[in-house]
């Protein structure tokens, strides 16, 4: 899984193999899961051997994170030296996102292992705590790179010096741009994809995105749009284990088999998703849930449908609190908070909807109705749409973006907006769930948002009109 890169202790296969080992389980499970015994047991090197190289568990997660972290380090240099000497700051951070979506695509087993070892937060991380990558505090090097060279494309578009702090939030913005559509492409909807077809996904999307960092740092704001945060109604938060999930009509018994498929999916996988299992985790029996879903294919297809209409209505309610005379820009800027909110609400069903999704996401024409009256109140028992409703929706509603600033019509340019936009908010939401903003204050998280979509919605109107300067 992993490369050699980082192994300092010359010629020695069997901590290699612990050490890649280590990086799937880590990848699989999370970091609590590793043991060293069975790490060792799984590639066969003996115990004896594998508590010689490694004194616990926590030396073995300690040197699999030391490793992955050069591996993509080494890969960001490599394409850094790549670079003509006359290298803007934005190429530097262009190439800095290939080489991060170069790791992922090419390894989406350490890319996880990857995120998850920098997922525990660090108490008291701050904006200074990045001026100074030499000191005590441990920081995630992907995100410390992205600063110094946010930094230094600031300082480059000619604007005004910036606070450490509005640094550190165009550089998460950036993060989560990166991340969101690198996810997607390795682990998400975007795996579905021929590898070309991802590379030019992922251009076309740093594309968006770059042009619109110099004019902002340069202070040439777009109007900005409501909402800048939260403003409508959240849902219940979906925390709740499977069995305490209440049971006392069908309607109740489905929501908690489906609760329990979502423990399943992933504990086991979307292949071992089976009624039983499900069934067991929500307290009832195989016959009753067998009476409410006949197959283990017809769950994962309700599943599917489930999760889709869970995240729809987060993203609904918020664009539904919108003025009624709200401009389009402002709805798919409400989707993006609603997109989150529910990661955060419901961090199991958020991951397992990633995970099953797989239904179309790719238009074949930018006419096509994908979920009708989108943009209006559209009442939620609406029958699923070809594209999923949360997907369709925010289609439908970049589609009118584009219809108002007499843009391009054309299918390529409607799927590359729209994911440009999805990327930054599931870019965070991943961040903020199983990444390294794992744990931030909510608050915080929101605000990154809504410094992203300044930038996003700077760059597709300038990509939309032709401005490129």
């Amino acid at each position: 899984m992993i490369t050699s890169v980082g192994v300092e202790q010359g010629n020695q296969p069997s901590r290699q193999l612990l050490i890649e080992q280590a990086g799937r389980v880590i990848a699989k499970a999370g970091i609590d899961e590793v043991r060293l015994r069975e790490v060792a047991d799984q590639v066969d090197v003996p115990l004896a051997e594998a508590q010689e190289l490694f004194a616990s568990e926590a030396e073995l997660v300690k040197e699999t994170k030391r490793t992955l972290n050069e591996a993509l380090t080494s890969l960001v240099d490599l394409h850094l030296q790549r670079l003509p000497e006359n290298a803007t700051a934005v190429d530097k951070l262009r190439a800095t996102a290939l080489a991060y979506f170069s790791f992922a695509v090419e390894d989406p087993s350490a890319f996880a292992a990857f995120s998850a070892v920098h997922a525990t937060p660090r108490v008291g991380v701050t904006a200074e705590d990045f001026v100074n990558p030499d000191g005590d505090v441990e920081k995630c090097p992907i995100m410390q790179i992205l600063f110094e060279l946010t930094e230094e494309a600031i300082k480059e578009s000619g604007g005004v010096d910036p606070d450490v702090d509005g640094t550190l939030l165009s550089a998460l913005s950036i993060f989560s741009h990166l991340h969101g559509v690198t996810q997607l492409a390795a682990e998400g909807i975007l795996r579905y994809l021929s590898p070309a077809a991802k590379k030019q996904t992922f251009g076309a999307v740093m594309d968006t995105l770059s042009v619109g960092l110099y004019p902002f740092f340069r202070g040439e704001r777009v109007e900005r749009t409501i909402p800048y945060g939260l403003v409508g109604e959240q849902p219940e938060a979906l925390v709740a284990k499977a069995k305490d999930y209440p049971r006392g009509t069908e309607d109740e018994q489905r929501t908690a088999l489906l609760r329990g498929a979502i423990e399943e999916a992933l504990d086991h996988g979307v292949t071992g998703l089976h009624i039983g299992g499900a069934a067991k985790r929500a307290g009832l029996s195989v016959q009753e849930a067998e009476h409410l879903i006949e197959s283990d294919q017809e769950l994962a297809s309700f599943l599917e449908r489930y999760l889709d209409k869970v995240n729809y209505e987060f993203i609904f309610r918020q664009v539904a609190a919108l003025p009624e005379d709200a401009k389009v820009m402002s709805k798919i800027k409400a989707t993006g908070y609603g997109y989150v909110s529910h990661a955060l609400a419901d961090p199991k069903g958020f991951e397992a909807l990633i995970k099953i999704a797989s239904g179309p996401i790719v238009p074949m024409s930018f006419e096509d109705d994908f979920l009708p009256n989108a943009n209006k109140a559209v009442e939620l028992q609406r029958d699923f749409s070809e594209f999923g409703r949360a997907f369709g929706f925010i289609m439908s509603l970049m589609r009118e973006a584009i219809d108002e600033v007499d843009g391009p019509r054309t299918p390529w340019v409607l799927f590359t907006l729209v994911i440009s936009v999805w990327a930054g908010a599931h870019g965070l939401a991943m961040l903020s769930t199983k990444g390294p903003l794992r744990g931030f204050d909510s608050d915080y998280i929101f605000e990154i948002l809504t410094h992203y979509m300044d930038i996003e919605f700077g760059g597709i109107m300038r990509s939309l009109s032709g401005t490129t300067d």
